[in-house]
C-alpha cells in the first residue's frame, strides 16, 4: 500500500510540472517572407555600336538582404538605340540616347545609356525664340569632326548630336528665321543652347478656320468618301510665333490638348501627331457608329490673313471599330501632298 501512494504522488508531481511550468517545450515562430522593396541595375552608361554589353538586376529586400535578379527579371528597351537580345544583355546599333528597362513582380527600374562613336561627345541643348521653344529647327555640324551630322529638335525645342568633338561648326536654320551660324568646342558631353530670330513680324492667324486634308490614294479606293477627305473645324490661338490649334468639333482628340503649331513671318509650320503605342493622335475622329479617322504628318505652308496652304507629309488611318474607341490595326494610306487652312 505505501509504495503505490508514492508512485501516484510521483506521477502527480511530473504532471503539475509539465502543465505549468515555463520551461517546457514551445511551437516554433515562422517569421514573414521578406518583401521585395526595390530593384536596381547595374551595367555601362556609354557604349559604342554595334557592341553588346550585360546589365544586372538586383533586387533589395525588407530583411537587408539583395538577390541576383537578372535571369528571372522581365527585359526591355523601348528606344531606338538599344535591343534586348536576352537575359540581360542589350545589342547597341545606332548612336542615340537610350533606356534599359527591367521588370520584376511589383517593381521596376529604368537606367540611362548613351550610344556613341569612343573618343567623341553628344552635344545638345534647346532652340528657342523670343515666343518660346522652337520645333522642327535643322540643326546640322558644318565643319569640325562630325560634319555632315545634322538633325531637327523636337517638340520642344531639344536637339541631340551624338559623334563630335573639339572645335565644330553649327548651323541652326528654319523657315521664316534668320540662320545662325556658330562656334562650340567640345570636350565632354555638353550642352549649348541656340536663340533665333524670325525674319519679320508674324502674320496674324488667330480665329477660326476649317482645315481641308484629303487622300485620293489607290489604297483608299474601297473607303467611303467622308474617310477619304476631312474637313475640321480648328481655332487658333496665337501668342508672337507660338500657335495653339484645336479641333474642338473632333470626337476625339486625344492626350494632345492643342497642338503646337508655329508662324515666323509667313512660314506655317505644325504637326499632326501620332503615336501608335498609345494609340495618340493630335486628330482622330469618328465618322460613323463604327468607323474612326485618324490623320498625321508634318505641314508646312505660307500663311495670310485668309488662307494657309502648303505641304502635308503624312497618311491616313482608317479604323473599322463598333467599340468606343478606336482598336485594332487600322488601314493606313498617304495623304495627299497639299493642305489648306481656310477662314
Amino acid at each position: 500500500m505505501r509504495m503505490r501512494i508514492l508512485v501516484v504522488a510521483a506521477a502527480f508531481a511530473v504532471g503539475f510540472v509539465a502543465c505549468g511550468g515555463d520551461d517546457g517545450p514551445r511551437s516554433p515562430v515562422n517569421p514573414s517572407p521578406a518583401t521585395l522593396r526595390s530593384v536596381s541595375i547595374a551595367g555601362p552608361a556609354e557604349v559604342a555600336p554595334g557592341t553588346t554589353n550585360q546589365y544586372t538586376a538586383t533586387g533589395q529586400y525588407s530583411d537587408g538582404t539583395t538577390r541576383d535578379l537578372t535571369t528571372s527579371a522581365s527585359w526591355n528597351s523601348f528606344s531606338a538605340p538599344l535591343r534586348h537580345v536576352g537575359g540581360g544583355r542589350f545589342l547597341a546599333f545606332e548612336v542615340g540616347d537610350g533606356r534599359v528597362n527591367v521588370n520584376v513582380p511589383g517593381r521596376s527600374a529604368s537606367f540611362p545609356v548613351i550610344v556613341i562613336t569612343p573618343g567623341t561627345f553628344k552635344l545638345s541643348g534647346t532652340i528657342r525664340d523670343a515666343s518660346g521653344t522652337v520645333e522642327n529647327v535643322v540643326i546640322e555640324v558644318t565643319s569640325g569632326t562630325g560634319t555632315g551630322l545634322s538633325t531637327k529638335s523636337t517638340f520642344n525645342g531639344r536637339y541631340a548630336l551624338f559623334g563630335v568633338t573639339g572645335g565644330v561648326g553649327l548651323r541652326a536654320s528654319a523657315p521664316g528665321y534668320t540662320t545662325q551660324e556658330l562656334q562650340v568646342t567640345v570636350n565632354s558631353h555638353g550642352v549649348r543652347d541656340v536663340d533665333i530670330s524670325p525674319v519679320s513680324e508674324p502674320v496674324e492667324v488667330s480665329g477660326n478656320w476649317t482645315l481641308v486634308v484629303t487622300t485620293s490614294s489607290a489604297c483608299s479606293d474601297t473607303w467611303p468618301a467622308p474617310a477619304r477627305k476631312r474637313e475640321v473645324a480648328a481655332t487658333v490661338a496665337q501668342q508672337g510665333t507660338r500657335l495653339s490649334v484645336r479641333f474642338p468639333n473632333a470626337a476625339i482628340s486625344l492626350f494632345r490638348d492643342g497642338n503646337a503649331a508655329r508662324i515666323a513671318g509667313s512660314a506655317f509650320s505644325m504637326t499632326l501627331f501620332y503615336d501608335d503605342y498609345y494609340l495618340d493622335y493630335t486628330l482622330m475622329e469618328r465618322i460613323s457608329p463604327n468607323e474612326w479617322v485618324g490623320v498625321n504628318g508634318d505641314l508646312t505652308g505660307t500663311a495670310s490673313s485668309t488662307s494657309i496652304t502648303g505641304e502635308l507629309v503624312g497618311n491616313f488611318h482608317y479604323y473599322q471599330s463598333s467599340a468606343n474607341f478606336p482598336s485594332g490595326t487600322p488601314r493606313a494610306c498617304a495623304a495627299d501632298p497639299q493642305f489648306e487652312f481656310r477662314r
